[in-house]
C-alpha cells in the first residue's frame, strides 16, 4: 500500500492523505495505507489519496454507484456544490 519512503516498514502508519502529502509533498494519487486512530481500535486501511485536485491531500471517503438511477460515480455532480436530492 502506498508508496515507499525508504523507512523499510518501521514507520508509522498516516492519519491521513494529507498527512502524507505534508511529509512528502511530491507523493502521487494511489492508494495509500492510513490508520486514522492511529493505536486505537480501528485497524488501519488501504484508502485512495488524491495528491493532485486543490493541492492535494485528499481520502476519497465514499464511492456510490447505485443501478437504475441517474447517480453515477463518474457524473458530474461530484464536482458540483449544488444539493442533489435535498429533503
Amino acid at each position: 500500500a502506498g508508496n515507499d519512503d525508504g523507512c523499510m516498514n518501521n514507520c508509522k502508519i498516516p492519519i491521513s492523505c494529507l498527512d502524507i502529502l505534508t511529509q512528502y509533498n511530491n507523493s502521487a494519487s494511489g492508494i495509500y495505507e492510513l490508520d486514522p486512530d492511529k493505536d486505537g481500535n480501528v485497524a488501519a486501511f488501504d484508502a485512495y489519496c488524491d495528491m493532485e485536485t486543490e493541492g492535494g491531500g485528499w481520502t476519497l471517503a465514499m464511492r456510490f454507484a447505485p443501478t437504475g438511477s441517474t447517480f453515477h460515480f463518474y457524473n458530474a455532480v461530484w464536482e458540483t456544490s449544488n444539493v442533489v436530492n435535498a429533503l
